[in-house]
């Protein structure tokens, strides 16, 4: 059986790690149904369950996170097929 790499979901996560700013940004080829960001602890700091693209159908997220103390994250994906994806996120 042939593998279809087109059908395979990408993400990826940029700047990381964060150096300078606020901002991360997510880039995913298929649409988000959450978005969530968890500490080391396994604890929740952002969750959002009707994530919006940076402009309209480009597939990029963005996640404030100002006022996170530096230290190492995990960012949640679950696309609309369900699938999940867990990203690292290091905050410098």
């Amino acid at each position: 059986q042939k593998l279809n790499f087109a059908t395979l979901w990408k993400t990826g996560l940029y700047p990381n790690p964060i150096t300078e700013g606020n901002t991360v940004l997510v880039q995913t080829n298929k649409p988000l149904k959450l978005l969530r960001v968890k500490g080391t602890d396994g604890r929740t700091i952002y969750q959002n369950s009707t994530p919006e693209t940076v402009a309209a159908g480009n597939g990029t997220y963005r996640i404030n996170i100002t006022g996170y103390p530096a230290g190492m994250y995990f960012v949640e994906l679950i696309n609309t097929s369900g699938q999940q994806h867990v990203l690292k996120l290091v905050k410098q």
